[in-house]
C-alpha cells in the first residue's frame, strides 16, 4: 500500500526473490555472516555508513532485525520479527 499520499518511487508491488550468498573473508574472520544494512535510493547507497562497511568488510549483504531496533526502526513495529536486508 501507499505510505503517505504517494509511494516514493511509484512502487505498486513487491517481488520476493531467493538468493544464495557467501560472506566475504573479512566478515568470516570476524565471525560474521552479514554487515550492517545500509539504505539505497535509486541504486545508490544513501546511508551514513556506506563506505565504512564496504571498506572494512568488502561488498557484502547487510541486515538488521527489527527486534534489535538498530539502526532502524528504533521503535516497536507491527512486525517485531521483521528483518531488512541490503544488497550492494
Amino acid at each position: 500500500g501507499n505510505w503517505g499520499t504517494t509511494d516514493k518511487f511509484g512502487v505498486d508491488r513487491i517481488l520476493r526473490i531467493k538468493i544464495q550468498m557467501r560472506a566475504t573473508q573479512r566478515l568470516v574472520d570476524h565471525r560474521m555472516n552479514f554487515s550492517v544494512r545500509v539504505a539505497f535510493d535509486s541504486g545508490k547507497c544513501t546511508g551514513p555508513h556506506c563506505h565504512f562497511g564496504w571498506d572494512t568488510y568488502g561488498y557484502s549483504v547487510g541486515c538488521n532485525n527489527f527486534e534489535d531496533k538498530y539502526p532502524y526502526p528504533d521503535i516497536d513495529t507491527q512486525y517485531p520479527d521483521g528483518i531488512w536486508y541490503s544488497l550492494p
